[in-house]
């Protein structure tokens, strides 16, 4: 979440959107920082009618900044090509997967770097082949 700080320090950022862009409702109104901790209770930051709960949203906001930042605190992440686009995992899988935030193991790396490197290729060629169709995407015109 682009808005969640450090209290010793600056905002942070971690490899999502989490409780910032992305937010979650559940049938009940409960608000949640992500679809994927729906039915995790601990993770209800508030609901609809009465908005955050400031207590529950700092207790996330400390323990998500202290344990996520993969790609930053992470060495094998540090050092990824890919780790802007993939930041080390997703938090909320990573939790029901361990019951911990933890970076993705080796085999879930190789393959995201690889996905990501197919998906940067196939840019690549509808840039180069489409020029016109990467242009509108953008909302430039080409001469």
């Amino acid at each position: 979440a682009r808005r969640l700080a450090k209290p010793e320090g600056p905002s942070s950022t971690l490899a999502c959107q989490l409780a910032d862009a992305v937010l979650a409702i559940d049938a009940a109104g409960r608000l949640i920082p992500c679809e994927t901790f729906l039915g995790r209770s601990q993770f209800y930051l508030g609901d609809v009618k009465n908005g955050f709960s400031k207590t529950k949203y700092n207790k996330f906001e400390k323990w998500i900044l202290s344990q996520g930042q993969f790609r930053i605190d992470n060495e094998d992440c540090r050092n990824c090509f890919a780790k802007m686009l993939c930041g080390g995992g997703c938090y909320a899988e990573s939790f029901n997967n361990t019951g911990t935030l933890r970076a993705l193991d080796e085999i879930s790396c190789a393959f995201v770097r690889e996905t990501v490197k197919i998906n940067l290729y196939y840019i690549s060629q509808i840039k180069n082949l489409q020029p016109k169709t990467f242009s509108l995407m953008s909302g430039k015109t080409i001469e």
